[in-house]
């Protein structure tokens, strides 16, 4: 194991995934079975802790980086403000007309994770970019208006 942490009250272990030969993180209250074993690993070059949380949104990590910008309306913005942080890397920016644009680094695997972040702040929530999370964003809202169609 390389690293034990808590997110959002709920434990996880960054450990090398043997089966994928990579390091993942590994939710503590879904293991079920866990022993010591004989497999032994050597920490990849230059792993850090910090870099590796910084890949991710909330606990979903992984892919190619790129630049996430959200503009929160007015409305929200106000109590957007009032939170400290949502990333650990993130710019904010006020905007003329009170809104606020957000930004931040996030591994591509993050973007669901940052699709359902904004989709809790739906219609109050805009994605600048990337392009591909603002399509994630709109077949999400798709598939919602599909779900509640009165019959």
């Amino acid at each position: 194991m390389l690293h034990l942490h808590n997110f959002a009250g709920d434990w996880y272990a960054i450990a090398f995934d043997h089966q994928s030969q990579e390091v993942r993180d590994f939710h503590v209250g879904r293991m079920r079975q866990v022993h010591e074993t004989e497999a032994f690993f050597t920490p990849p070059p230059g792993w850090q802790v910090d870099a590796h949380l910084r890949r991710g949104f909330f606990m979903t990590r992984g892919g190619r980086m790129t630049t996430v910008s959200l503009v929160f309306d007015a409305y929200q913005a106000r109590w957007i403000r009032e939170r400290q942080t949502f990333h650990v890397d993130e710019q904010r920016e006020d905007l003329p007309d009170g809104s606020l644009r957000l930004a931040f680094p996030v591994g591509h695997n993050g973007l669901e994770a940052v699709a359902r972040f904004c989709l809790t702040y739906a219609g109050h929530c805009r994605v600048e970019k990337p392009k591909s999370l603002r399509q994630l964003v709109r077949e999400r809202l798709q598939q919602a208006l599909k779900q509640h169609q009165e019959e």
